[in-house]
C-alpha cells in the first residue's frame, strides 16, 4: 500500500465514524433535557385527569427531580377545556387524548415542562427542560 492510499482509506474512516457518532450524539443531547418518568399510583381510577389533580403530580414531578417547586413560576395557559366543561387555567391539554396535560414552569430564563397522564389508576408523569 502506499501511503496516498493509506492516508485515503484513513480519511474514509474517520469519515465513516463521524456519520455513525451523528445518531448517538443527537439522542444524548435530546436525553440528557428529559428526566425519569415518576409513576403514582391512585387508589382509584378518576372519570378524567383534572387539572388540579395534574397539576398536583406536575409539582410532585419537580420535587421527585430535586427540584424547589416553590422556585419554579406555573405559567397560565387557558387554551384548553376538560372533558366537565371547565377552562384549563394551566395546563395544555392534548386535543386527541384529554387525560394528558403539559404545565410549563420557569425560573429566571429557564423554562421547565412536566407532562401529566392518566393511564387507568396511574399517573405517569416526565419533566424537561425547555431549550
Amino acid at each position: 500500500m502506499t501511503k496516498r492510499t493509506i492516508i485515503l482509506l484513513a480519511v474514509v474512516l474517520l469519515l465513516l465514524a463521524g456519520v455513525a457518532a451523528v445518531p448517538f450524539l443527537i439522542q444524548r443531547s435530546v436525553q440528557s433535557r428529559i428526566r425519569p418518568q415518576h409513576v403514582f399510583q391512585l387508589s382509584e381510577r378518576p372519570a378524567f385527569l383534572t387539572e388540579e389533580l395534574a397539576l398536583a403530580k406536575a409539582r410532585e414531578t419537580l420535587a421527585r427531580d430535586g427540584l424547589d417547586a416553590s422556585v419554579w413560576q406555573l405559567q397560565r395557559d387557558g387554551r384548553t377545556i376538560a372533558p366537565d366543561g371547565r377552562m384549563d387555567e394551566f395546563g395544555a391539554r392534548n386535543t386527541i387524548d384529554s387525560n394528558r396535560v403539559v404545565f410549563a414552569f420557569t425560573r429566571a430564563a429557564q423554562t421547565r415542562f412536566v407532562s401529566v397522564e392518566l393511564a387507568g389508576s396511574q399517573v405517569i408523569c416526565q419533566s424537561s427542560i425547555g431549550k
